[in-house]
């Protein structure tokens, strides 16, 4: 046996060791595991995913179902379990695991379900079923402000038509006056005048008829002012409005308006 042959089986026990030790499967299935004692979960699972898409054995499923259960995805995780005994046939033991795990996670996914219903339907609850609460700063509530206050009240004014009336009685009065003073000095004067004509005795006649003339008018004037009063009366209307207003140290303010 040459020397070269002897080198040549050397090689060969040499290199198949190494060849069967080259397996990407099981790489990526140390990378998992390494990456999941790391509680990096998202890493572990790809890698997992990556053997199963190498060899789709079951044994990635579970390992994947693990990684969705620490991260706290149930739903998830209760996939991947029942993936996982539906492909098993050997591995009786992580079957029984993997059933185990199923049933705890969806008996917690029920409890979790029916607590969203509750809290839905009565708000959030602490565990021993009282009513949760927030808590909420004190406030000084202010008294309703009463309603806007309204007093309306009708007077009675003189109408202008009266007013008018009144005016021209009173011009009459004095002019009535005034005529009657001076037509009596001139009958006064007639009387005691012997040479006394028939023009001064006219001129007395014209200062007594302007002095019915001006009482007449005075009492025409005074009887339409008091007509109008009654017949047709007018009325002014006053509004008075009182609004309340809160301040700032608990009180109130009014402010009143009036329309006329």
């Amino acid at each position: 046996m040459t020397n070269a042959f002897r080198c040549l089986i050397l090689l060969a026990f040499i290199a198949v060791p190494s060849m069967a030790r080259a397996d990407p499967f099981d790489d990526s299935m140390d990378a998992g595991e390494l990456a999941f004692k790391n509680k990096d979960y998202p890493k572990a699972r790809a890698e997992f995913q990556k053997a199963y898409d190498i060899r789709p054995e079951p044994l990635p499923i579970y390992n994947i179902a693990q990684t969705y259960r620490f991260e706290g995805n149930a739903k998830r995780a209760i996939e991947y379990y029942k993936k996982y005994i539906a492909e098993s046939t050997a591995a009786v033991d992580l079957r029984a695991k993997a059933d185990s795990y199923v049933k705890t996670l969806e008996e917690a996914e029920r409890s979790a379900e029916e607590e969203r219903k509750r809290n839905a339907a009565n708000g959030p609850t602490n565990p021993d079923g009282t009513p949760a609460t927030v808590e909420k700063p004190p406030r000084t509530i202010s008294p309703q402000p009463p309603a806007e206050q309204f007093d309306v009240v009708r007077k009675r004014r003189i109408p202008l038509g009266s007013k008018i009336a009144a005016g021209v009685t009173g011009v009459g009065l004095i002019s009535a006056l005034v005529f009657t003073k001076i037509g009596l000095d001139a009958e006064k004067d007639l009387k005691n005048n012997p040479n006394a004509t028939q023009a001064d005795a006219d001129k007395v006649e014209r200062d007594q008829n302007l002095i019915n003339i001006s009482w007449g008018i005075t009492g025409a004037a005074a009887l339409t002012a008091v007509v109008i009063y009654f017949v047709a009366p007018s009325y002014a209307t006053e509004q008075k409005t009182v609004v309340l207003a809160p301040t700032r140290d608990g009180g109130w303010t009014a402010s009143l308006t009036a329309r006329f």
